[in-house]
């Protein structure tokens, strides 16, 4: 299931997620585009510890992202479950998360999680049609959640990575001058 240190940094990714959904996403809201830091902090998470952990991550971030929003219950679920999974999948083979993959890698997520997201609203009953559903919704949250994502990725890679140690200040390693 992963290890301890992989389990606490995806418990803290999540609670980070979930606050910044709530109190900063709806501050920083553009027209019709709402930052979706549950699928940043899940796209993230997959891409740089690609374990199974995320996957449960994914699910449990997509079911708060529905009980905090006003959509359908279990269809963000589905969608982080989804692109959480291929991600692991995808990422367990290639083996690293250099930023010439891994932003390529997150723009593509993001697209298919708004599309299908916006697919399932309308199959839900969503009275609009997915023309719309894709150019008012989907593509400007792309490009809200891309400009989040490149802001959040140093440092959430930097929190995630396999094996990091924080640095701690002593007298041997700071230098004065």
């Amino acid at each position: 299931m992963g290890t301890v240190r992989e389990r606490v940094s995806v418990l803290v990714g999540v609670i980070l997620a979930i606050l910044m959904q709530i109190v900063l996403a709806p501050s920083i809201t553009l027209l019709f585009a709402t930052p979706n830091f549950m699928l940043v902090f899940c796209v993230i998470m997959a891409i740089s510890i690609h374990s199974n952990v995320c996957i449960v991550a994914g699910f449990v971030l997509g079911l708060c992202y529905n009980l905090i929003g006003t959509g359908h219950l279990g269809l963000m679920a589905v969608c982080l479950l989804l692109i959480s999974f291929v991600l692991v999948a995808v990422f367990s083979v290639i083996e690293g998360n250099h930023p010439i993959v891994a932003i390529p890698t997150m723009l593509i997520s993001f697209v298919l999680v708004e599309m299908l997201y916006a697919l399932l609203c309308i199959i839900t009953g969503t009275q609009m049609s997915f023309f719309d559903a894709c150019l008012y919704s989907a593509l400007p949250n792309v490009l809200y959640d891309m400009v989040v994502a490149l802001v959040l990725y140093p440092v959430l890679s930097h929190l995630f990575a396999p094996g990091a140690q924080t640095p701690h200040a002593t007298f041997s390693n700071v230098r004065m001058r």
